[in-house]
């Protein structure tokens, strides 16, 4: 179990690490390479982790919600600085009071109520749909459930006038429940003894979905955005995505003690969270001083740089934690001691 914690870590890992490539300046290759898989992978491990319990939609919404606070309060803060230090913006409280209702209304391409942090409250729904499904203790019953609700999903994402324009990302919940069904099988492979080798079976396509994967690359890129619904063709999406996972989850399996994507997947939320404003300031910065910069160099300079000013965050946060504790602990003590 050890290892798979740590396998499963440095998968989130290098989705964290995607996320801000995804997120910077990229070539369409990298482009092509990290947006079909790069939030898919988040799903897949939230199936993988899923454990029924009674409380299990109870303690994801109580996390939900206190993630979303803390962190977008962060980043709404942090946003209005720049804006104010870097675009000359005026303080604006009535702006600030609508980027929290945005925060919990999360219902993508508002016109008023920009959605901040809003994989948190989709990637509740997709668990919320997900425990639902499986309420039905039937492991065949839930997988074919699980498939028609992601069939719906792509029919509402893909088709619809406004496939992002509902509460909490309904058609992304549904759309991604094949992905975490997937997870969920993995996971019961992983625990079960005396079964067929499937990860031996597994390891033998790798090579074959590589090439695939290489090929579609060659004659078919693809550009997407699962966010907002914006994409070149969304079947390309489900394919390059359910293609790329496998590949993705054998490469997480190799190099299972890589420490900074391990540091990397047990922080993904923060890193998730905090990118968008530290890609934000040195794209700035590198403007102002590089107009000439391609847009490779930029990929090179801005990923390790966010990378790294997120690290300092994390750790700043843990600081000021333990501060607090120790001082809550100091009045204690003074207290009993009176």
């Amino acid at each position: 179990m050890k290892k798979e914690k740590t396998y499963i870590n440095v998968l989130k890992g290098i989705g964290a690490l995607m996320v801000v490539i995804a997120h910077g300046p990229k070539t369409n290759f990298v482009s092509s390479i990290v947006v079909p898989c790069f939030l898919a992978l988040f799903f897949w491990v939230s199936g993988y982790t899923y454990n029924y319990k009674k409380e299990y939609i109870y303690n994801s919404f109580i996390n939900t919600i206190k993630l979303m606070l803390e962190l977008g309060t962060f980043e709404i803060i942090m946003r209005h600085i720049l804006s104010i230090l870097i675009y000359n913006s005026a303080f604006d409280l009535k702006q600030i009071i609508d980027s929290y209702i945005g925060l919990f209304i999360s219902v993508a391409n508002h016109p008023r109520y920009f959605d901040y942090l809003w994989f948190f409250p989709c990637i509740f729904t997709t668990k919320l749909v997900f425990h639902i499904s499986h309420l039905i203790n039937n492991k065949k019953i839930s997988f074919i459930i699980s498939l028609i609700l992601s069939i719906i999903g792509f029919f509402l994402w893909v088709y619809t006038q406004n496939p992002a324009d509902y509460l909490w990302h309904l058609p992304i919940a549904l759309l991604m429940q094949i992905v975490l069904e997937f997870g969920y099988l993995c996971k019961l492979y992983d625990n079960s003894k005396g079964e067929t080798n499937i990860g031996g079976i597994f390891t033998i396509f790798i090579p074959i979905l590589t090439i695939m994967f290489f090929l579609m690359l060659l004659k078919s890129p693809i550009d997407a955005d699962l966010h907002t619904g914006m994409f070149t063709n969304g079947y390309l999406y489900c394919m390059y995505m359910l293609i790329e996972i496998p590949i993705i989850i054998f490469i997480a399996k190799r190099i299972d003690k890589n420490k900074l994507l391990e540091y990397m997947g047990k922080n993904s939320a923060y890193f998730f969270a905090y990118q968008v404003i530290y890609i934000e300031l040195f794209k700035a910065v590198i403007s102002s001083f590089a107009d000439d910069m391609n847009i490779f160099l930029q990929m090179i300079t801005i990923v390790p740089l966010t990378c790294l000013s997120i690290y300092f965050t994390i750790e700043g946060r843990k600081e000021i934690i333990c501060m607090i504790r120790k001082l809550n602990n100091c009045k204690k003590l003074t207290a009993v001691i009176k």
